[in-house]
């Protein structure tokens, strides 16, 4: 209790903490004390403090050890072994909520009394209770919630940490979080000091996995993970295992942040650290060529060489990074992280935040209790996001009586978990075995490729059943939620399935143009978007080559008059009709994206296809324009061609490449 004592001491001599905080102190042999300082008008007051607690029952060989170390008589010691035996033992999952209960109860010390309110019902005293009716209105219902949505949003923030070698916010982020919230405690409950022990080394080896994929020097990591292995299993306090992953997780990043500056020459280390400490300010190249005495040209040169990246791309790399700690760890809005971090605009700040990590600052705010798909090489999952099918799970059950048989898929790899099939008629066509062998009754793929629920109503074993197929999104993964319900006893048809064909068959897409057709182009971006995002997902699955072209009008006249608007409509029609006539298969489509802007969507072909198309269409227009008159011939028609990829993941990045390579032709 004199440590304690000196604590409290230390505590009262300084300003009071403003946040809300309680504090868990270990003493040796892990006894357990929870403090919550109690404050009023800006002094402590005091503090309240509990009984000392114990992780886990003392056996007699410890109680033994423990008592050698008091220089009480013997007869004092047994009265010190009965109080040890009497001191309560509590999970550690327990220590919080009682932590929160102190710090409650410190805040009503000083607090006005506070009004008693009297409430009951008006039964008479002779009425039997058993003839009271109760008010079924009322619902009560109580979700599971999940305890791994902090611990992943603070494992995603660290981790980032020690790959950018970013020491002193990783300090700044260890010191505001709880560490046990990276730390899984039901490994050992029997235990705990041997789960924390194996959740240490389990951490240490994520941190040294990050450590070499960032290319730190790979005996020196193995050799300071090793180190720091040993170090815990001679230590026996969880404070002092708690304080060593800490001391762990530094160390390794200061080796990451030291490996990034000795690979780099000194000039690039030192434009590299000028843009790490000005990032939110304008950076130019003739900015780092004076402050590193070398031309543009070479620096230049230089910084592509050593990084890997040109200079743009260097420093918007730095202000994402520093951006995500940001969506992490405050409230506030985007355009205010993106005016904090060097770029003017919400729309700039949020098309390349998407650029580098495939997902936008929001996706990526809202998507952290799911599994976070940053890695471009990554995009693709071979197992699907535990936290999402627990969340999926978790509302099927609620509806269970709605539907007698469901699955979570995974279309692009071929992967499907049944969640339940009473019914047991749910086909097996989501096989790796068979990717492109799918029954009549499979509704999926479109669902998939609309990214929209698909209901279908179909008949099977003399049943008839009601499908449906809903999309549900993670990062940049879709799954597909199925489930069905047997309608057989709800439900009759009776339809002329030979008309009802013939009606489908006469529908078609106003969007896209097919030859010798009449030509009309709908100028709406969602029809556009709309369809290219069938194609991309059609692409994916099948993996099928996709390819846009984008063309581009260009007058160098205004259009004033009404003679000139005739001209333009003209050109405008002209080209659309060349456009329509280069179209190499019934997939294939145009559109108008602007008023002089057309996009072209070829599928599967190969580059060099693409590239001829490409060339053959602008050849005919200028030779149809030259051919007419030197008025049309001041018509300009560019183009830049995009593939397909899995950094395109939706149209807004599809045809902003497509602009992009534009640009560079």
């Amino acid at each position: 209790m004199s440590e304690i004592s000196s604590y409290l001491a230390e505590g009262f001599s300084k300003p009071p903490v403003k946040e809300a905080s309680f504090y868990t102190y270990f003493l040796p042999n892990n006894f357990i004390f929870n403090i919550a300082f109690v404050i009023n008008n800006g002094d402590y007051m005091g503090a309240f403090v509990t009984e000392p607690m114990l992780i886990k029952s003392l056996n007699k060989k410890e109680i033994e050890k423990l008592l050698c170390y008091s220089s009480l008589s013997l007869k004092n010691k047994k009265v010190l072994e009965n109080l040890i035996l009497k001191i309560p033992v509590v999970h550690y999952d327990q220590i919080k909520p009682i932590g929160n209960v102190l710090h409650c109860l410190s805040k009503t010390v000083f607090e006005p009394e506070v009004l008693q309110v009297l409430h009951g019902s008006s039964i008479d005293s002779n009425t039997n209770i058993s003839n009271l009716k109760i008010n079924k209105d009322y619902d009560f219902s109580i979700l599971p919630h999940s305890k791994n949505s902090t611990k992943f949003t603070s494992f995603t923030n660290i981790t980032t940490l020690i790959k950018s070698g970013n020491t002193e916010l990783l300090i700044k982020t260890l010191s505001k979080i709880n560490i046990v919230e990276l730390l899984d405690n039901n490994l050992c409950d029997s235990d705990f000091i041997r789960a924390l022990k194996n959740n240490f080394i389990k951490i240490c080896s994520m941190a040294c996995c990050i450590a070499i994929e960032a290319k730190a020097p790979y005996e020196k990591i193995m050799d300071i993970t090793d180190t720091y292995i040993y170090k815990v299993e001679n230590l026996q306090n969880i404070n002092d295992i708690y304080n060593l992953i800490k001391e762990a997780l530094i160390s390794i990043t200061n080796i990451i942040a030291k490996s990034h500056r000795n690979s780099y020459s000194k000039y690039v280390n030192n434009a590299m650290n000028y843009i790490e400490q000005n990032y939110a300010e304008k950076i130019s190249l003739e900015m780092l060529a004076k402050y590193t005495n070398l031309s543009t040209y070479y620096l230049s040169k230089q910084i592509k060489k050593e990084t890997g990246l040109n200079l743009l791309d260097n420093v918007n790399n730095i202000r994402i990074e520093k951006s995500k700690y940001l969506l992490l760890n405050t409230n506030i809005s985007i355009l205010d992280i993106a005016q904090k971090i060097g770029f003017n605009y919400q729309n700039h700040f949020a098309a390349t935040f998407k650029k580098f990590t495939g997902i936008s600052p929001n996706e990526f705010r809202k998507t952290l209790g799911h599994k976070e798909n940053l890695n471009k090489d990554n995009c693709s999952s071979d197992k699907f996001s535990k936290q999402l099918i627990e969340k999926i799970h978790i509302k099927l059950s609620m509806f269970s009586n709605l539907f007698d048989t469901a699955r979570i898929i995974d279309p692009i790899n071929h992967n499907s978990i049944v969640i339940k099939d009473k019914e047991n008629i749910m086909c097996k066509c989501c096989n790796p075995k068979n990717q492109n062998d799918y029954c009549e009754n499979c509704i999926f793929i479109a669902a998939y490729l609309q990214n929209e629920t698909i209901f279908k109503i179909y008949s099977k074993h003399k049943k008839i059943f009601l499908a449906a197929a809903i999309p549900v999104t993670s990062g940049k993964i879709t799954y597909i939620v199925e489930v069905l319900k047997n309608v057989s006893n709800k439900i009759s048809i009776n339809v002329d399935e030979k008309n009802l064909k013939k009606c489908f068959l006469n529908v078609k897409e106003d969007f896209l143009i097919n030859k010798n057709t009449e030509l009309t182009i709908p100028q709406s971006r969602i029809y556009i978007n709309k369809k290219l995002n069938i194609n991309i997902r059609s692409s994916a699955l099948y993996k099928k080559s996709l390819f846009i072209i984008l063309f581009t009008l260009e007058n160098p006249s205004s259009t004033t008059n009404s003679h000139q608007y005739n001209t333009y409509d003209y050109v405008i029609s002209t080209l659309c009709h060349i456009i329509s006539n280069s179209l190499l298969s019934p997939k294939d489509w145009v559109g108008q994206y602007t008023k002089n802007i057309f996009l072209l969507a070829l599928n599967d072909i190969n580059c060099k296809t693409a590239m001829d198309t490409a060339k053959k269409i602008k050849e005919k227009f200028n030779f149809t324009m030259l051919r007419k008159n030197k008025e049309y011939s001041k018509f300009a028609l560019t183009y830049g061609i995009a593939s397909y990829s899995n950094n395109t993941p939706n149209p807004e990045t599809f045809i902003k490449q497509a602009f992009i390579n534009m640009n560079k032709n």
